[in-house]
């Protein structure tokens, strides 16, 4: 399976387009009864149901949303988003995984 994303679209949003995404979107979908939230996203990016750069935001939103990152202070969580977006575009090993997401 070859995966592919977009990397021309901008991953940058407002704060609260993640929260509402993350509110919206990762704590709404069924995960299937045997996997993760993450796996969910993943089978929606798969049915064409998301964009890539949709399911970027989602693992992003629901990284925030898990752990310790959850209870973190609101400035800390928002640096925590800033690193992973970082990361995704100039990390060479993600930005591969990235750009293979279709």
């Amino acid at each position: 399976m070859t995966i592919k994303i977009d990397t021309t679209a901008p991953l940058t949003e407002s704060k609260s387009s993640v929260e509402s995404t993350a509110s919206r979107d990762v704590s709404s979908v069924a995960a299937p009864s045997t996997g993760t939230p993450v796996d969910a996203i993943v089978q929606e990016l798969m049915d064409g149901h998301i964009s890539s750069s949709e399911a970027v935001d989602r693992l992003i939103a629901h990284t925030l949303n898990s752990g310790m990152v959850k209870d973190a202070p609101e400035s800390l969580r928002l640096e925590v988003e800033q690193m992973l977006r970082a990361a995704v575009e100039t990390d060479p090993d993600l930005k591969s995984l990235a750009k293979n997401i279709e």
